[in-house]
């Protein structure tokens, strides 16, 4: 079904104080104040989220940081203990923010959301790619820690030999 055109207008009278309060109140919300008036007509919950943007920025981040170590463990084929607890701590950081995300989502209007929809998406598509390479990297670490037991063994057992 198509969207209803908005064809009508309506004039509303208003005290100069009146109407600098509701401008700065939409200004507030990230709204147009028709879209604020018409909000608040629908009794909806009006929520500025205001480091919307720098939490998106965050979470960018924090992939590339996931991405660098990714890069570096698969290049030397060898991941440290460090390493892996770097990136569950940066995971746990985008979860965090992917929550203060969602929890802002009831108050966008529909345009906003499908936007932020589309991001979350892109999120979470990058987010099963980090845990992709968390799971490549815990077998680089799995194997390179075995290899490594391997020459300790080897090692012993010549020292032995030696004796």
């Amino acid at each position: 079904m198509p969207e209803e055109r908005k064809t009508e207008s309506y004039l509303l009278h208003l005290t100069p104080t009146e109407k600098k309060q509701l401008k700065e109140k939409a200004e507030q919300s990230k709204l147009s104040i028709s879209k604020y008036l018409i909000a608040l007509s629908e009794n909806k919950k009006i929520v500025t989220v205001e480091k919307l943007p720098d939490l998106l920025l965050e979470i960018t981040r924090i992939g590339v940081n996931i991405n660098q170590i990714a890069h570096v463990a698969n290049a030397q084929k060898y991941v440290n203990t460090r390493q892996i607890y770097e990136i569950q701590n940066l995971l746990r950081e985008v979860d965090k923010h992917m929550m203060e995300i969602i929890k802002a989502l009831d108050n966008y209007d529909e345009d906003d959301v499908r936007t932020l929809d589309k991001k979350m998406q892109t999120m979470e598509s990058d987010m099963l790619t980090i845990e992709q390479r968390m799971s490549l990297l815990e077998r680089n670490f799995d194997e390179a820690f075995c290899r490594m037991d391997m020459k300790l063994d080897k090692l012993l057992s010549a020292k032995r030999k030696e004796s």
